[in-house]
């Protein structure tokens, strides 16, 4: 999928509206252009495009929200944010079938016990979840579509500060808004901060990435932002596989009390490899923990506790920098 690197000719040297308008209608004109790919069936990508194009749109909307009408706004975003939520199963087993199946794991591929039971239940996921995608994209992405087309073309734009100085205003606040969460997560039983903090790593990455060809400087926040959200993507794809093996643990010992009980009103041999599917669930659980242990430590090292001050000062400048942006001279 084409990534907006560069904002629309007119949105930094027009009002902050009429920037606003502009970024948001091409990203919507994104979105709409994967939908032959998804449609066509034979890309792989196009659903996960599709999907990043709407999550763009989404932190755009919510970026603007109070120069773009907010009570209209919050709607049409949540129901993006729902779109995006029902198509992502099949993406995220999709994720954790090629961690768990790579060839570096501490396990031969699918041949250890455990790990087939596993892969068999993300491979459902992943294929039921392609499979019930397109129908939820077409039954519901373009009512969305033309509602938000609707309302951004009727937004009437008056004179106002400039998009430039607007922008570094929301530059300033989503870097402090992630510095804090960083500060506030110290280790894995933070889950639910770190999670946080990669939302608000991806909300300033889509908000300043748009200004990379305009603004050189934008580079040195944007690279940075996308190690932090892939140590922290990982982080999360491993507690979300962490779950399911947990599922695939309980699903085998429902399995095995459903023998015994079958054993009582009739002969059946019990499941002699079940022991042995158990330790391969616990050899995947250790990985996941190693995995979950280095990813923390680059995390430490690079982002948590304060690590991070050299690149919040980077952002600080970024939003000085675009602040002075005169459009006479773009």
């Amino acid at each position: 999928m084409p990534q907006i690197h560069q904002l629309p000719a007119e949105a930094l040297q027009g009002g902050a509206t009429e920037g606003a308008l502009s970024l948001g209608l091409a990203l919507l004109d994104e979105v709409t252009a994967t939908l032959p790919r998804l449609y066509s069936g034979s890309d792989k990508e196009a659903l996960h495009d599709f999907r990043v194009g709407v999550r763009r749109l989404r932190a755009c909307l919510r970026a603007y929200k109070t120069l773009l009408v907010k009570e209209k706004i919050r709607p049409l975003a949540k129901r993006l944010q729902n779109l995006a939520s029902q198509t992502g199963e099949a993406r995220d087993a999709e994720v954790q079938l090629e961690w768990a199946l790579a060839p570096a794991r501490n396990w031969q591929r699918g041949d250890t016990p455990g790990v087939g039971l596993v892969r068999k239940r993300l491979e459902r996921q992943m294929l039921d979840g392609y499979r019930t995608s397109k129908d939820i994209v077409d039954r519901d992405y373009h009512s969305i579509e033309k509602e938000i087309r609707a309302h951004l073309t009727s937004i009437k734009v008056v004179a106002e500060p400039g998009f430039p100085e607007y922008l570094a205003l929301l530059i300033h606040k989503h870097g402090r808004t992630l510095q804090s969460r960083l500060l506030d997560a110290s280790g894995l039983a933070d889950e639910h901060l770190l999670h946080k903090a990669r939302i608000s790593a991806k909300r300033l990455r889509y908000l300043i990435e748009p200004l990379v060809s305009e603004v050189p400087f934008t580079g040195k926040v944007v690279e940075p932002l996308k190690v932090l959200q892939d140590l922290l993507g990982d982080l999360h794809d491993l507690h979300v596989l962490g779950r399911a093996i947990e599922d695939a643990r309980a699903e085998l010992d429902h399995d095995r009390k459903d023998r015994l009980t079958d054993l009582s009103s009739g002969p059946l041999a019990p499941r002699h490899e079940s022991p042995a599917e158990l330790d391969g669930l616990i050899s995947m659980a250790r990985e996941i923990r190693r995995g979950q242990d280095e990813l923390l430590a680059a995390l430490r090292r690079n982002w948590l506790g304060g690590a991070a001050d050299d690149f919040f000062l980077s952002v600080k400048e970024l939003s000085t920098v675009v602040a002075g942006i005169v459009p006479e001279l773009i």
